[in-house]
């Protein structure tokens, strides 16, 4: 092993890679080969010394020995002649370089049975193939006399390269990363003519460096390299703890060593990993399962990244990925865990600036389940609006495909989420009021809206379908609403009393009158399950019935209720947290807790805490503690999550509606 970094002469620059090429190459053969490593660098790199060195390596060696030259440094051509550049060589004299003639001298005439000469070095291609122009001369140099013989260099008559950071040569680097990937693969040795073809195949693909690699050989049948023997417990211990098949080992390999090129920005990193699109590639191992608390057959999924996703800009989450399972298949998967052989794959394919996903899978007992996620956080599509418009509002369809808008000329129109095109429209006429609230229900396309003017206060409930009023109901108090999601109802409400107001014949409407004032106008006090409608004020929940009668009273010992999931669970804060609360033996009682970011504005849907920070959105699952987050370029006021979890709506400042799906 030869590295020249350092040189006497000014003619000559400073190699900084040599050294981090010399210890890498070094250590795979020493680590990876039965090799005695001669090893020479820096001041010791002279001429004299390395052609002695150089006679002695090729001419006392055994019938049956292989020998492998590795040199890095500078090249040099000069009249039509190609030499290695040593400590002491200058641009003039001849004789304090390594004529590339000699080295062949040397190759030809050895009595190994076996030699491989690698040269990283500008111009090193002359000393393995004619380039147009050069001299007669120079292809005497080029024969390679006996059997057994390659020489791989790193360029044809074009300069060699460094990385941008002086890591690695390219070379180097490309050689380095196939070695480790065919000595990952498991086999007992290397085919050094395939290796060269990965070499070749990957530096072409990159397509970043005008460097072409060079292969001259004289062999009758395979040239390989045979690998030390491994026990057999080790042949499974690569970087990454999965113990997949060994197709997709390599395959994982393969991207982890794309992903670390330092080299490679954006648009070349998407052109080189667009030879994997469509393909099932290992992406991640499953650290634990946790099981849904509300969802039948349902469970989280813990997920470790492997190196090559952070690269992708998927912005895949660390976890909050769900898989529908059996209880037996849950168990199994447990079992998988444990052992580490539970693996996910993905499938994505890439356009011009970006690498979006098809699908994650996960293989359980070779079954294959698809995950249930937000897969392209990295993309958002936005709402189509005229331009002399913007929106102020929108909701979300409960169980359906659909968003409701109302934007500045108070249109309230429906759109369909998967095409974003509108499906039916409606203007409302409102004299001089001001749009308290709105909510939809997608069950009859039918929404109300809380107004106020300056004598009154007024809920309205429209029929979008058939494009009218359905109910008004005024009042001269401060007034809010909830509308149930069958639209068989709403609740009026001020601080005092709860009104049901029925929209069927079958119930009749009723009141109810709390026993305390009401206690804060901001807080989502309201909800209802399939069965019941839960109402919080200040210390107590009160459930009501199908028929709106109140059916139970529970005491809770804590005031700053955030959102009601179900009449068992809820969600509080304190100062550091937000805690799950779950109703067991007649109390509530903390079963998750999830700690507060230093964020704006916070909204809650379902089992989800969403906090704005002005131009980004940190989604918290509290059941599993997972975060995930979501930036643009501008300013954001509101946004949600639909019931499935598979869409994220937000509303900027300047009235646009972003959706992530």
């Amino acid at each position: 092993m030869v590295g020249a970094n350092i040189y006497v002469s000014g003619d000559y620059r400073t190699l900084d890679c040599v050294e981090n090429d010399m210890k890498d190459m070094k250590r795979i053969f020493t680590e990876n080969f039965n090799a005695e490593v001669n090893e020479f660098i820096g001041k010791e790199v002279v001429s004299s010394k390395i052609e002695n060195s150089l006679t002695d390596f090729f001419k006392k060696c055994e019938s049956n020995d292989t020998l492998i030259l590795y040199w890095t440094g500078h090249g040099d051509v000069i009249n039509s002649k190609g030499y290695l550049i040593t400590y002491n060589s200058s641009s003039g004299p001849l004789k304090d370089k390594v004529s590339m003639e000699y080295l062949n001298e040397l190759i030809k005439f050895s009595d190994a049975k076996s030699i491989l000469v690698i040269v990283d070095c500008c111009h090193s291609g002359l000393l393995a193939r004619n380039s147009g122009n050069a001299s007669e001369m120079i292809s005497k140099e080029l024969e390679i006399g006996g059997k057994g013989r390659i020489i791989i260099t790193s360029s044809n008559e074009e300069s060699a390269y460094s990385l941008k950071d002086e890591s690695n040569g390219v070379f180097t680097f490309y050689l380095r990363s196939e070695l480790e990937e065919f000595i990952k693969s498991g086999d007992n040795q290397i085919d050094v003519c395939n290796l060269y073809s990965s070499i070749v195949s990957q530096m072409e693909t990159d397509s970043y460096f005008k460097q072409i690699p060079c292969l001259k050989a004289s062999i009758e049948g395979r040239f390989t390299l045979k690998l030390k023997e491994i026990k057999s417990s080790d042949k499974t211990s690569i970087s990454n703890p999965s113990l997949i098949a060994r197709g997709s080992r390599r395959l994982l390999d393969k991207l982890n060593n794309i992903s670390s090129k330092s080299f490679l920005d954006r648009e070349h990193y998407i052109k080189v990993i667009q030879g994997y699109a469509s393909t099932d590639c290992p992406a991640g191992n499953v650290k634990s399962i946790i099981k849904h608390l509300l969802k039948k057959d349902m469970y989280y999924l813990q997920i470790e990244w492997f190196e090559w996703i952070e690269k992708t800009n998927l912005h895949l989450s660390k976890g909050s990925y769900m898989i529908k399972l059996t209880r037996e298949q849950a168990e199994i998967t447990n079992e998988m865990i444990n052992a580490k052989k539970l693996t996910i794959y993905i499938n994505y394919k890439t356009d011009i600036e970006k690498v979006l996903l098809n699908k994650i899978t996960l293989f359980i007992e070779k079954k294959e389940v698809d995950l249930i996620g937000i897969y392209s956080r990295d993309s958002f599509m936005e709402l189509p609006l005229e331009n002399d418009n913007k929106f102020y509002w929108f909701g979300l369809c409960s169980h359906k495909n659909y968003l409701v808008t109302l934007d500045g000329k108070f249109n309230i129109t429906k759109w369909d989420l998967d095409s974003l095109t509108k499906v039916r429209s409606h203007q409302m006429i409102l004299e001089k009021e001001k749009i308290l609230d709105i909510q939809y229900c997608c069950d009859n396309d039918t929404f109300l809206i809380v107004t106020e003017s300056n004598s009154y206060f007024a809920i309205y409930l429209y029929d979008l379908p058939k494009n009218e009023l359905i109910k008004l109901v005024q009042s001269n108090n401060k007034i809010k609403a909830f509308y149930s999601a069958s639209g068989d109802f709403f609740i009026k409400y001020d601080k005092r009393k709860a009104e049901f107001i029925s929209l069927t014949e079958e119930i009749s409407d009723e009141n109810f009158k709390f026993k305390r004032n009401w206690f804060t106008w901001n807080s989502p006090v309201i909800q209802e399950d399939k069965k019941n409608i839960i109402i919080y004020n200040y210390d107590k929940i009160d459930i009501f019935n199908e028929d709106h009668n109140n059916i139970e009273t529970r005491d809770i010992f804590f005031t700053n209720l955030n959102s009601i999931v179900n009449r068992d669970l809820i969600i509080g804060s304190d100062q550091e947290a937000y805690n799950l609360y779950q109703y067991k033996m007649g109390k509530y009682e903390i079963i998750r807790k999830s700690f507060k970011s230093k964020n704006d504005r916070i909204f809650i849907k379902s089992l989800f805490i969403i906090e704005i920070s002005y131009s980004s959105i940190l989604l918290t699952n509290i059941t599993t503690g997972t975060k995930e987050r979501f930036k643009i370029n501008e300013p954001i006021s509101y946004a949600t999550l639909n019931n499935k979890e598979n869409c994220i709506v937000a509303l900027t400042e300047s009235g646009k509606i972003l959706i992530w799906k």
